[in-house]
């Protein structure tokens, strides 16, 4: 299986489950995403970008979601190609990022490409990871 197929699996996988919504267990065990906001990815799918806790491979801090399958905002939690979000503040406006020693976080910048007239935007040496 090749990993289109494999994400496509995935993704069939995690909307059947959403269909039914998630059960006490599927939430208890879940990581939390605060000051989370949606986004669209270069690619045009949609994922959530915030501080996850209790993430069962990632460290605590900022991360972007696989794609997003569902979400409801009333009950507070999202479904992603990989897993369930309990969904605790959302992003309204300024965060303050403490960062670990040696923060590794540094916001995106504009820089214009050689050979391109648009600016692209550069995230490199971003502490942004996705799952």
């Amino acid at each position: 299986m090749n990993n289109r197929d494999f994400w496509a699996q995935k993704i069939r996988t995690a909307i059947t489950a959403a269909d039914g919504g998630p059960s006490e267990h599927d939430l208890a065990s879940a990581p939390a995403l605060s000051y989370w906001r949606p986004h669209i990815t270069h690619r045009g799918a949609p994922i959530l970008w915030g501080m996850a806790s209790g993430h069962p491979t990632l460290a605590e801090g900022w991360i972007t979601t696989s794609q997003l399958v569902a979400i409801d905002v009333d009950r507070a939690w999202a479904r992603t190609a990989s897993r369930w979000y309990v969904l605790t503040q959302p992003f309204s406006g300024p965060v303050t990022v403490s960062c670990r020693p040696k923060c590794s976080f540094k916001p995106p910048s504009a820089q214009k490409r050689r050979g391109f007239s648009s600016p692209v935007l550069n995230g490199v040496g971003a502490d942004y990871r996705s799952h």
